[in-house]
């Protein structure tokens, strides 16, 4: 029973997350905004804008803002995809860091994704990591590289079957 619990508990978001992305390419949501109504210490009702999501004919996040309580943008997210649907770029900028980082992800004829880069806003390598597969399409090695492309991390993989 424990086995089917801890299953259901990591299977059911993902379920949903894929129906949410289904839901609102039938329905050609273009976008989506979040409100939040508190009631602040001296008993104001306050409502405000709290997220904001664009989304593309097939679903996929574009854009993704998160608002602090004054209406001020906290995060900015972007994101860009293939012709698979694969993410290919997701682009975020943190105001209380004051930082923009860009991932750009690659991906193989299979649709794995080999590679992984994070670059700061002017461009400059932060991170690194490759990935490799065999020939039943399960990663077997994965790199991360420093902002120097010098081998920070290696895992392999290595699968038993019954």
């Amino acid at each position: 029973m424990k086995h089917f619990a801890l299953i259901f508990l990591v299977i059911c978001p993902l379920l949903m997350a894929a129906q949410g992305k289904k839901v609102i390419k039938t329905n050609k949501i273009k976008s989506k905004t979040t409100t939040t109504t508190s009631t602040n210490k001296e008993g104001t009702t306050v409502t405000y804008k709290d997220t904001y999501e664009e989304f593309d004919k097939n679903g996929n996040t574009v854009v993704k803002i998160d608002y602090a309580k004054d209406g001020s943008i906290k995060k900015k997210e972007s994101y860009k995809y293939d012709t698979f649907n694969n993410m290919i770029e997701q682009t975020d900028f943190d105001k209380k860091r004051g930082t923009t980082e860009t991932t750009t992800y690659k991906y193989n004829a299979q649709g794995d994704k080999i590679s992984e880069t994070v670059t700061n806003g002017d461009g400059k390598i932060l991170k690194k990591e490759t990935f490799t597969y065999d020939a039943k399409r399960l990663k077997t090695e994965q790199q991360e590289f420093d902002e120097n492309n010098k081998l920070k991390t290696l895992k392999k993989f290595i699968y038993s079957t019954l």
